[in-house]
């Protein structure tokens, strides 16, 4: 499709996008990761049985907005129609960024069409981690391409808001794409002018990290927060996720605790274990430092994530097409950054999200330095159109694999008072009842530290349901429990 006239060529893509959304929202989209569920049913009150103003992984200000919108309209899904909205936003100044740029038509059209394959899996595959670096992403790019010479470093400019907003929402990373433009912008290509335009983002990122530290101290959750923090290194270390299968019979709590099984209510001395643990996995670290565990630590958890691939390979080809010297610097400063990362972090999709978008950022801001090639440019719209469309297929389809939640809702209201329900499973199970008010079971993890720090009353029971896979995994783990017949898929286990 060429677009002839340029006062159109926001208008129709604006018009592309939000159809695009509102088809999503009316398909069967999930979240990427159960933490968006629990933080949902925290500041929604479906957890706890109240809107909770503390959601952990968001900043306070923001978990506390929502606990406000809940509390006003508790039948609105405030926290997935807001990472919609936000998505929907930064993909409008996106479009806005690439339509003020002089380019070729065709280069425009394919430049707005890889944000917009990626506006739609985001939303798809909700994640706040993807909502907040395409924010982050898209208000920087518009920022740094700002031809103002004379602007203040204190300057403040309609996509900070966006800026901001990413920051709320995940404060991490926009320190790592601040660092990232110091790094290459500053370093490599000598570019003090970007250094310079991010210095109010940078007050922006101090300003609300102070703010989420004092609400945190004023709350008395400084020992939450380092627990969690700790738990974290643990769970997601690298010698324990890629190897747990060699702790099943050294460290079978360890082994249990990589599936999961972590419930700070249950086991009062995990707070104990988990400095150990780190200790313990810190010395297994130099087993990484060798190709074949750099391997596996690459492809773990982006080997089956087709779609991203598709459009992170496809990306590289037309970025060296566009400009191949900076191309090649900011992918040798991303793949070296995953190189020397794994034997220290887990590299999970979301890691791979965020350096392909710094990747995205960079080549956004550059000018092409060869000159075009049609015929090709073309074939990568229409490769791109494909893989879109297939997506939107694959989910109006999707429902034929769907688990349904009657026999579960069935089986939750039966166990009703009994003790307390955790769910051990795929969000499959019941996404149907992703939406209940209340939620008549809990998940285990962090969830429960939270709940042990600010004295939820414990239950002497516990319930679990859990799926085939974990329960024959892990059968001293449920040793305590008796198996009783359940009316769903899963296992049901009843506290002796």
């Amino acid at each position: 499709m060429e677009v002839k006239s340029k006062s159109y060529f926001f208008e129709i893509w604006a018009g592309v996008g939000l159809i695009s959304l509102v088809i999503v929202w009316n398909l069967p989209w999930r979240f990427q990761v159960n933490d968006d569920e629990v933080m949902m049913w925290l500041v929604s009150g479906a957890y706890t049985g109240k809107p909770e103003s503390y959601a952990v992984f968001i900043h306070p200000i923001l978990s506390w907005m929502f606990s406000k919108l809940y509390t006003l309209a508790p039948c609105v899904p405030w926290y997935p129609l807001s990472w919609f909205f936000i998505m929907y936003c930064a993909f409008l100044v996106f479009v806005r960024l690439i339509g003020k740029q002089n380019h070729f038509g065709v280069y425009r059209i394919l430049w707005v069409s890889f944000g917009f394959a990626l506006f739609v899996h985001f939303l798809f595959f909700l994640q706040f981690s993807f909502v907040s670096a395409f924010a982050v992403t898209v208000g920087l790019a518009y920022r740094l391409s700002r031809n103002k010479p004379t602007a203040s470093l204190y300057s403040i400019f309609p996509e900070d808001i966006l800026i901001l907003l990413g920051f709320l929402i995940r404060p991490e990373i926009l320190l790592l794409f601040l660092l990232g433009v110091i790094g290459v912008q500053g370093v490599f290509f000598k570019d003090f002018r970007s250094v310079k335009r991010i210095f109010f983002p940078g007050l922006l990122w101090i300003l609300g990290t102070g703010i989420s530290w004092v609400w945190i101290g004023a709350n008395g959750l400084q020992e939450f927060h380092e627990i969690n923090h700790l738990r974290s290194q643990v769970f997601d270390h690298p010698s324990l996720q890629l190897h747990k299968d060699e702790l099943k019979s050294t460290e079978p709590e360890l082994y249990h605790f990589s599936n999961g099984l972590i419930n700070f209510q249950l086991d009062h001395n995990m707070r104990e274990k988990l400095p150990q643990w780190k200790e313990l996995l810190d010395q297994k670290r130099l087993e990484l430092f060798d190709l074949e565990a750099v391997f596996k630590a690459l492809s773990t958890f982006i080997l089956y994530e087709h779609f991203l691939l598709g459009i992170f390979g496809l990306f590289m080809v037309f970025a060296f097409l566009w400009n191949p010297k900076k191309a090649g610097i900011y992918l040798l400063v991303t793949f070296g950054l995953l190189i020397l990362s794994t034997p220290f972090y887990l590299l999970k999709v979301q890691i791979y999200v965020i350096l392909f978008l710094f990747f995205f950022l960079g080549m956004v801001l550059n000018t092409p330095r060869l000159l075009p090639v049609w015929s090709v440019f073309w074939i990568g719209i229409f490769l791109l159109s494909t893989a879109v469309g297939f997506h939107f297929y694959s989910f109006f389809r999707s429902s034929v694999n769907e688990i349904p939640a009657k026999k579960l809702s069935e089986e939750l209201d039966a166990l009703q008072g009994k003790g307390q329900i955790y769910l051990i499973g795929k969000g499959a199970y019941y996404r149907e009842l992703l939406f209940d008010h209340p939620l008549r079971f809990k998940i285990l993890g962090w969830p429960t530290l939270l709940e042990a720090e600010v004295g939820t009353q414990k239950v002497e029971k516990n319930i679990y349901l859990v799926d085939s896979a974990t329960y024959s995994n892990n059968l001293q783990y449920f040793a305590p429990y008796e198996k009783n017949d359940s009316k769903t898929s899963l296992i049901l286990l009843i506290q002796k």
